[in-house]
């Protein structure tokens, strides 16, 4: 039970005090907080029906978070609002409740169960309390979103991308390179559901809203029997629902778009409802304000999302979730350049994911969760510039079945087995203008079009056992089987063995070994070939499926965990991927031919120092070495995505109860690229011929940035949209006032000018660069409805 009283003490300040800011391109809006009263938070954390306390919870307030001492007793200072509180511990079901910190003593009381995989009115079976911490992570909602603000666009990924082992190119880009593996080697869950397509503009912002999650359990390496098709990471993101989740809502601005979620509750204890809906707001102003050298409107990219979920418990034993997800993006005649007649670009992408779950208690010792989805993804994209055009048209239709059932055998053996059948038709049509190849003498414009159908169907299955050796040797094993069938050829499937092994050496220290086989679908499934007579355009582009198979790593990774202290924890891990069978073009000249020849190894190590939650201050550093190697038919070489050295640093002060102070440092080794030498003109066409040295010989030069921002809260707070009925309470009766946190602060304080892509300028006939944002203001606002 959780006993909070809340006693108000008042501040020195006995009058009001207005904020004024500037928030987005084009929006001025005025900040106002008024009297903000202190109070403060305390409680006794225990065992649900029991007196027993739980030392270490973590106790949680939006970014503000304490533990619980010896006895199970936290205390903190708060504004006197509403307030989200999250309690975790570990071997505990997590809480989560919004209370009223009101004038007098407000007491809330809940119960902390310990974690089970099993409830029945006769038994509960206890799981496993010690969770792994070599080779997985659970970000939890209030560091995803508090640092998912320092962007210039929210986003989950910023926060995974602040763990040891991960690499980014840039502040926009959300791809993801774990240990040395590639950007697709990573496969994403969004509430048990996976993804194909994780990402808005090309890779700059994932779909997963920060505003929504409640958890990310993250795995770089050496995971379960129960997770396939990724050579390199998992992560799965959990988003909240109004079963869970006591009745909220938020609206949140920041620079580029307006974020929106309400949970709520139909039927007490039964139905509950969560949603949501995400835009930019930048696209619907610029055209307004900016134009091209000739007068046109510039249009930019937008993007929406739309998430809901319907939760509801048909009884003590059975819950049905009913959910969907819909994610769009496009933009009309955006000017390539300043100038429409230089060229146009023109794409829309939309994605809808509708899906069915059902958890079901199946006896005392086991467990059911059973989902169906259905995925559509469809769209364009025209390009047109100068000489040249590109247009495409696609869509993708995928019905999903997966089965997942616990069973608790023993008290030493908790087995899982499951399976998955993903039925998969994808299909593209493409017409391209093919300019004249300075490699060739003869070479002339050449006009292609072409078809494509990709029908895929999948299988998987798996069983995993969590075997408790002694009270300090843990053993998982598991074994995992994939099966591919592309087109009409023949079926490919693979067994893939998985073993974790677990000692706790001491009270503080825990050693963790692991090996896995896993294995991925190629992203190059279709051969290309051009045919015809290349001096006067009569050519045809003939496109076939590639018969290859699934690609593979095997990972071997060993480290350990040690609790210096009871906020400090320590984690040390080396890693190493040998990849066989990749996808490499084999054929010559302009054809395309794809086999499994390459092959490839990552190595390296992670260090992690982390603070947990403590009085004052959280957060962790990162140091991690990696190599990466790769072979196709040239030999071997250090692809664009080694990043030799990475350091990242995370902190999150409180200055005092209501101001937090928030900082980030990102540093990484530059990646390598292709250098050109020289431009010259051939003589017999007359086009630009490039002349380059040796393959990836080059580094781009390192990456540094510093980002710092503050966030506090706030009793009062001018909403500048006019008129919204979202409170009684309104200034002059038009703008309305609402509760909530402000932050503002500097993305690359230091305006750090760093390089991110290599490219050839042809207007100055030299080498160039494409940098990331210089200093950008970073300022928002999150109001409580």
């Amino acid at each position: 039970m959780i006993e909070c009283r809340c006693s108000q003490r008042v501040r020195r300040h006995n009058g009001s005090h207005c904020l004024s800011g500037t928030m987005g391109i084009l929006v001025a809006i005025g900040m106002m907080s008024g009297v903000i009263w202190g109070a403060t938070l305390q409680g006794t954390v225990v065992i649900q029906d029991t007196a027993i306390p739980v030392k270490n919870a973590m106790v949680s307030v939006e970014s503000r978070r304490v533990n619980t001492n010896s006895q199970g007793f936290f205390t903190m200072d708060l504004p006197e609002s509403v307030v989200q509180v999250r309690v975790t511990a570990n071997g505990y079901d997590p809480y989560e409740a919004f209370v009223t910190v009101a004038d007098g003593i407000t007491t809330h009381s809940v119960g902390l169960a310990i974690a089970t995989v099993i409830q029945a009115p006769e038994q509960t079976v206890v799981a496993d309390r010690e969770a792994l911490t070599v080779s997985q992570y659970r970000v939890d909602q209030a560091v995803v979103k508090t640092v998912a603000n320092q962007a210039l666009f929210s986003d989950t990924m910023t926060a995974l991308k602040m763990l040891p082992g991960v690499g980014s190119k840039s502040g926009f880009d959300a791809n993801l390179y774990i240990r040395g593996g590639n950007s697709y080697e990573v496969l994403g869950f969004i509430d048990n559901i996976p993804l194909d397509n994780l990402y808005f503009f090309g890779g700059g912002v994932s779909v997963f809203n920060p505003r929504l999650v409640t958890a990310v359990d993250f795995f770089p390496g050496g995971y379960s029997a129960e997770y396939g098709h990724a050579l390199s990471g998992v992560m799965n993101v959990t988003t909240m629902d109004g079963l869970s989740q006591t009745p909220h809502g938020e609206l949140d601005v920041s620079l580029t778009d307006m974020n929106y979620y309400q949970t709520g509750v139909i039927q007490p204890d039964r139905t509950g409802y969560m949603v949501s809906y995400r835009r930019t707001y930048y696209d619907l102003f610029i055209p307004l304000l900016v134009s091209t050298d000739s007068g046109d409107p510039v249009n930019l990219p937008y993007l929406e999302a739309i998430q809901g979920k319907l939760t509801h418990a048909l009884n003590d034993r059975h819950t049905v979730t009913l959910a969907s997800y819909v994610f769009n993006e496009g933009v009309s005649r955006m000017p390539i350049g300043l100038q429409l007649d230089a060229g146009t670009l023109t794409y829309a992408n939309n994605r809808w994911i509708v899906s069915t779950q059902w958890d079901a208690i199946l006896s005392k010792t086991g467990m059911n969760r059973f989902i169906v989805a259905y995925y559509v993804t469809d769209g364009f994209y025209n390009a047109n510039a100068d000489n040249s055009m590109f247009n495409s048209q696609f869509q993708t239709k995928t019905w999903m079945l997966r089965d997942d059932v616990t069973w608790q055998a023993s008290d030493a053996h908790q087995v899982t087995v499951g399976g998955v059948y993903y039925m998969v038709n994808s299909s593209e049509s493409l017409a391209f203008l093919l300019p004249p190849n300075p490699y060739e003498s003869d070479s002339v414009t050449q006009n292609i079009s072409g078809d494509t159908q990709v029908p895929r169907e999948f299988f998987s299955g798996y069983i995993n056992d969590n075997w408790q050796v002694t009270d300090r040797s843990t053993v998982m094993a598991g074994l995992r089987w994939d099966g591919i069938q592309t087109g009409d050829f023949s079926i490919h499937s693979y067994i893939q063995p998985r073993l974790r092994y677990t000692y706790q050496w001491t009270g503080q220290t825990t050693l963790q070994a692991y090996y896995g086989q896993y294995r991925q679908s190629p992203l190059n499934t279709v051969n290309a070939v051009v045919s015809g007579n290349r001096s006067d355009g009569a050519i045809q582009l003939v496109q076939t499926l590639a018969d290859v198979h699934m690609e593979q790593a095997t990972h071997y990774g060993m480290g350990f965990t040690h609790k210096a202290t009871d906020y400090v924890t320590t984690k040390a891990e080396v890693f190493y991927k040998d990849y066989r069978d990749l996808s490499i073009n084999t054929g010559e000249g302009s054809e395309t031919i794809y086999q499994n020849k390459g092959v490839g190894n990552a190595s390296g190590m992670e260090l992690m120092i982390q603070r947990s939650a403590a009085q004052r201050y959280n957060g962790w550093a990162t140091y991690t070495l990696s190599n990466t190697r790769r072979k196709d038919v040239d030999g071997w070489f250090s692809p664009d995505f080694d990043m030799t050295h990475m350091i990242n640093l995370y902190g999150d002060m409180a200055l005092t109860s209501l101001h937090h102070v928030i900082t980030t440092v990102t540093y990484r080794t530059g990646v390598p690229y292709t250098p050109i030498t020289e431009a010259v003109i051939d003589p017999q066409t007359g086009q630009k011929r490039y002349v380059t040295g040796g393959r990836y010989s080059k580094r781009i030069p390192d990456y540094f940035r510093w980002d710092l921002w503050f966030e506090f809260s706030a009793s009062s707070i001018i909403f500048p949209v006019p008129f919204l009925p979202i409170s009684d309470k309104k200034v002059v009766g038009i703008f309305p006032i609402m509760e909530g946190r402000l932050r503002f602060g500097m993305y690359n304080v230091l305006n750090t000018t760093n390089k991110i892509r290599y490219y050839w300028d042809d207007d100055a006939n030299k080498e160039a660069f494409v940098t990331d944002f210089p200093r950008i203001l970073i300022v928002g606002m999150t109001v409580y409805l």
